[in-house]
């Protein structure tokens, strides 16, 4: 997310999808750390929409608002010191 930050991009929110999206847990320490809505979309098949969102997209010359259907969603306060703890613990580990 820093990055897409630092490329001038506005993060509103994050998609979880996938085996780790089926956890409470999951969703709430990701809201935590991102410090930002956390959504977990209905089961379904988001690369083939991604794929025709994008073809759409192309042919229209605008992106169409095609929704989500929002299984669950977690809007935990930030907690900027767990992952500032990360960042510390994960550049140490590069080094091997």
């Amino acid at each position: 997310i820093d990055s897409l930050v630092r490329n001038g991009v506005e993060v509103k929110r994050v998609l979880l999808v996938g085996g780790a999206a089926k956890s409470t847990a999951v969703g709430k320490i990701a809201s935590h750390i991102f410090g930002r809505e956390v959504i977990v979309p209905a089961p379904g098949e988001y690369v083939a929409d991604g794929a025709a969102k994008q073809a759409a997209w192309i042919a229209l010359g605008e992106m169409p608002n095609w929704g989500i259907n929002v299984e669950n969603s977690y809007n935990e306060t930030p907690t900027p010191e767990v992952l500032a703890k990360y960042r510390k613990l994960r550049d140490a580990t590069e080094k091997w």
